[in-house]
């Protein structure tokens, strides 16, 4: 986990994978019997309290419980482990995507050609903003895009150098020489600059900033683009609000930082729910499984609990007795199966070559589950007597 990267984590999955189950077998084959073997072993400890009738239990009972309590392990692990990585990478992505608008401007009405459909990008985000009773402030600026005449050169967009400013911090204007120039060639700038300009979709081919002085030069040959900023605050998401009018007014484009959230999370709403659904049917299968093993295992022992009582062992000995076997057999698969997701996220970290932090959401999951788990630990508990 600590050593893959995205070149070897194919070439090791499988062998890692098969070396994991295996070891899982022989942990509750061979570890755990040999572990109770030494507890046994140690009479100080193996005589004190009701050590002694746990541990010899366990030891004859753990020969039965070997297979299925591998088959719960490679059922968490597989459920727990899935959900974790989508949730994961879901999340990630969502929350480390940068949105290009200025923070005092957070919606762009974005129209190509006529003045009709520079009316027909306002329109909507007025209306959306007036819904939500909000005050808004307006600014515009005017792109132009010329188209090269040949196939193996790009396009050109130009803007005035009086309206970067409304798209990019002053910070990074002023730093611009155009050296006497009428125009100035940004995509040769790179840097931070030129990373913030390639955000805004509108911007197509190679981007120059003019001068004003020569923005009158340009004319019917150059596709005019013009781009309203709205500025407003507000806590409220508008997303959804304005993605219904993006999808339903013909020539409308808007950018927004809300609304591309609420676009990606649909994109990925599918992967969510189906490893949701994933890891309940796991969980759900192993948690089948040991509530009816304990509740055969229940019928089947009854009687030897009675001759326990009979030899003068209290109810509540015999009942401590049987928590502590079940608490083993019910959490140990818990944590071997945390532990395996932990080692399979810690290899999808290194493989993605990104700085994210994976243990935020990894932690809300572990602890999500572990409460679950005792909710139903103690549910089984109550229902089965050991």
């Amino acid at each position: 986990a600590y050593t893959s990267d995205n070149k070897t984590l194919s070439e090791r999955i499988l062998p890692v994978l098969l070396l994991v189950m295996a070891g899982m077998f022989l942990f509750y084959r061979q570890l755990l019997p040999w572990v109770l073997g030494v507890l046994s072993n140690r009479k100080g400890f193996y005589y004190r309290g009701i050590n002694l009738l746990w541990i010899s239990d366990l030891k004859y009972r753990i020969n039965n419980f070997s297979v299925m309590l591998f088959l719960i392990t490679l059922l968490m692990s597989i459920g727990l482990t899935g959900f974790t990585a989508v949730m994961n990478i879901v999340s990630v992505e969502i929350n480390t995507v940068i949105f290009p608008m200025p923070a005092e401007y957070p919606t762009i009405a974005i129209s190509y050609g006529s003045q009709e459909s520079s009316s027909a990008s306002i329109k909507p985000v007025e209306k959306v903003l007036s819904d939500f009773n909000l005050s808004y402030s307006k600014k515009s600026c005017q792109l132009f895009y010329k188209k090269s005449d040949s196939l193996s050169r790009r396009g050109k967009t130009f803007i005035k150098r009086s309206e970067l400013p409304l798209l990019i911090p002053d910070t990074l204007v002023s730093k611009l020489d155009f050296r006497g120039k009428e125009t100035l060639n940004l995509s040769g700038q790179g840097g931070e600059l030129l990373n913030r300009l390639n955000k805004f979709y509108f911007f197509r081919g190679d981007i120059y900033a003019i001068e004003d002085s020569v923005a009158e030069r340009f004319s019917g040959d150059e596709k005019k683009i013009s781009i309203t900023l709205f500025g407003y605050k507000t806590k409220k998401n508008l997303g959804k609000a304005l993605l219904n009018w993006t999808y339903n007014e013909e020539g409308v484009s808007i950018m927004n930082a809300d609304m591309t959230t609420y676009i990606y999370y649909l994109s990925r709403r599918f992967y969510l729910l189906l490893s949701f659904y994933f890891v309940i049917v796991f969980y759900v299968c192993a948690g089948c499984m040991l509530f009816f093993k304990f509740y055969y295992s229940t019928q089947e022992e009854r009687k030897k609990y009675l001759g326990y009582a009979k030899v003068g062992l209290s109810y509540a000995e015999t009942k401590k007795s049987s928590s502590i076997q079940m608490a083993i057999l019910f959490f140990v698969p818990n944590i071997f199966s945390i532990v395996n997701m932990s080692f399979a996220m810690q290899a999808l970290m290194n493989s993605s070559q990104g700085e994210w932090s994976i243990l935020p959401m990894t932690l809300k999951i572990v602890l999500f589950t572990i409460t679950i788990q005792l909710l139903f630990f103690l549910f089984l508990r109550r229902k089965t007597f050991i």
